[in-house]
């Protein structure tokens, strides 16, 4: 038999636990308590501190899994907005740039009018040069602009799923967890049961 002197522990264990009854061994104030009952109930605490843990730990991952998911998803939107301002920055540059290739022209018809050549061939492929490469420039803007925002889109499209992954990985790691706990439960009872058969 297992002997404690302490009647309080001695108490405790067997309220709580539903340990055998105690009785004094001699003139001091002390308590036995049987080995299989010990066993059992230490069996029982083990079991259910591992199910509570378990169930901290399945809490930890979701608040974890949560907050990366938010993290993730307002990057997303960061990046939804950045891909809508390389477009309207794009399109700003490229109208600036059409306004000074209009003024250009106008600037060059003018000066080869005071000169009584606005008709001539040469002034004709002056004014195509000059529109021709103002809208080439306009169209390098704007395709670059495109591919900007097009990258930032797929940044969106890369970070959604991310999120959409490390939920449904959270949620099964919190599932992991608790039927981790259930499971350790489980063992510590059978092992308890064991040892606490041994004694009979």
């Amino acid at each position: 038999m297992a002997y404690t002197r302490d009647p309080r522990i001695a108490k405790y264990l067997s309220g709580m636990l539903g340990m055998s009854g105690s009785v004094p061994l001699d003139e001091q104030e002390g308590f036995s308590i049987s080995p299989e009952a010990a066993i059992g109930g230490f069996a029982a605490i083990s079991s259910i501190s591992s199910i509570s843990n378990g169930f901290s730990q399945a809490k930890a991952i979701r608040a974890q899994r949560k907050f990366m998911g938010q993290q993730l998803l307002f990057e997303a939107s960061m990046a939804d907005i950045q891909s809508r301002d390389a477009v309207k920055r794009g399109d700003i540059v490229a109208g600036n740039l059409q306004k000074r290739t209009a003024k250009m022209l106008s600037a060059q018809r003018a000066a080869l009018a005071a000169q009584g050549q606005e008709t001539t061939e040469d002034a004709r492929d002056i004014l195509k040069e000059t529109s021709e490469a103002g809208s080439q420039d306009v169209l390098t803007i704007r395709n670059n602009a495109f591919r900007e925002a097009f990258g930032y889109r797929m940044q969106s499209v890369q970070l959604r799923s991310q999120a959409r992954m490390s939920r449904i990985a959270g949620k099964f790691k919190e599932k992991s967890e608790i039927a981790s706990g259930f499971g350790k439960a489980g063992t510590s009872l059978v092992v308890g049961a064991g040892k606490a058969g041994g004694y009979f």
